[in-house]
C-alpha cells in the first residue's frame, strides 16, 4: 500500500495543526470556540449528542457520507488531552482542498468524532468526572450521562470501527525495555479468553499495519497496551457488540513535554487509519 501522501501530509501539518489549543491542560470552554468555527465553515454540523452531569455539552461533529462508519471519541479521562488536539487537527485537514484523498476518504467513510467526552472532568484536570466515577468504568452500569450518551451513539451509528483515544503516563515501557512509548495500541478483548472475533481480528489488522508504518518514524517507541479483559470498559464492550475497537494509548517522547509530537503522532494514526479502511472498505462493510 503506497502510504507516500502520508508523508506529504506531515510535511505540511503545520497548515492543519489547530493554534487555538496547544497545551495539555484543555478545558470545554477551550474548545468550544473552535466548534463554533466548524459551523461557520459550514463543513461541518456539529450536534448536541448530549450534556454532562454539570450541564456542559457533548458534542457529536461528522464527516464524510460513506457506506463504513467510524466512531472516535477523545478525553473519555479529563485530564487526557492529547488526542483531542488531534481531532481539530484532523477536522482542519477533512476540510482543506487535499481533494483526491479527502474526496476517497469522505466517500469511503462515515466518521463521527466526539471530542472531550468527559467535559466535567476536563475542567478539573481529572481522570473521573464531576462525581468521581471513572467513565471508563461505567460500560456496563451506565451510571452517569457522559456514559449514555457514548453507548446511545454506539447503538445509531453502530460503526464498524470504534477509535477510543487515551493517555497513559511516562512510566509504562516499550516491550522489554526501559524505554517509555510514544504510543501505544490494542485491539481490546471482549472476554477473558482472550478470544478473536471478525470485529477484533480487522482491528489487529490494522493495528499490525500501523505499527509497521510508525515504526519507520519512532523505531522502538511502540508498544501493546496491556490485554487483560476489563468487562467494565468500553473499548471491551463494544468489541464484544462486533465493533472493530482499536484503543490509542498517547504515551511520552523525550523532550515533549506538552505532547505536541505526540499530538502530531495521532494525526498521523488516526489519518493512516482512515486511509487503510477506505481503501480496503469492500471487506469492512
Amino acid at each position: 500500500m503506497d502510504f507516500s501522501p502520508i508523508e506529504k501530509i506531515i510535511g505540511e501539518y503545520s497548515r492543519y495543526k489547530e493554534p487555538g489549543i496547544g497545551l495539555r491542560y484543555l478545558r470545554h470552554s477551550d474548545i468550544l470556540p473552535l466548534i463554533n468555527n466548524l459551523s461557520d465553515k459550514g463543513f461541518y454540523t456539529p450536534i448536541i449528542a448530549g450534556t454532562s452531569i454539570e450541564g456542559r455539552k457533548i458534542y457529536k461533529i461528522s464527516a464524510g457520507t460513506g457506506p463504513v462508519k467510524i466512531l472516535v471519541w477523545s478525553q473519555m479521562h479529563g485530564d487526557e488531552s492529547t488526542a483531542t488536539r488531534a481531532i481539530f487537527d484532523l477536522l482542519n485537514f477533512l476540510s482543506s482542498e487535499n481533494e483526491s484523498l479527502i474526496k476517497l476518504l469522505l466517500s469511503s467513510l462515515t466518521i463521527t468524532f466526539v471530542p472531550m467526552l468527559n467535559p466535567d472532568g476536563a475542567e478539573r484536570f481529572t481522570r473521573e468526572n464531576a462525581i468521581g466515577i471513572d467513565l471508563n468504568r461505567d460500560a456496563r452500569a451506565l451510571r452517569c450521562p457522559e456514559a449514555v450518551i457514548l453507548q446511545k451513539l454506539k447503538d445509531e451509528i453502530k460503526p464498524d470501527f470504534s477509535f477510543n483515544l487515551h493517555d497513559q503516563n511516562r512510566y509504562y515501557s516499550a516491550g522489554k525495555t526501559d524505554i517509555p512509548p510514544a504510543i501505544a495500541f490494542l485491539a481490546p478483548p471482549f472476554d477473558f479468553e482472550n478470544s478473536i472475533n471478525g470485529a477484533r481480528r480487522k482491528a489487529m489488522q490494522i493495528i499490525v499495519l500501523l505499527n509497521r508504518e510508525l515504526q519507520k518514524v519512532i523505531p522502538g517507541r511502540i508498544a501493546k497496551y496491556s490485554d487483560d479483559h476489563e468487562p467494565r470498559s468500553f473499548g471491551d464492550n463494544f468489541s464484544r457488540q462486533e465493533s472493530s475497537v482499536i484503543l490509542i494509548e498517547s504515551g511520552f517522547y523525550p523532550g515533549d513535554e506538552q505532547k505536541e509530537y505526540i499530538r502530531e503522532l495521532n494525526f498521523r494514526a488516526l489519518l493512516t487509519s482512515f486511509i487503510l479502511i477506505a481503501e480496503d472498505r469492500k471487506s469492512v462493510v
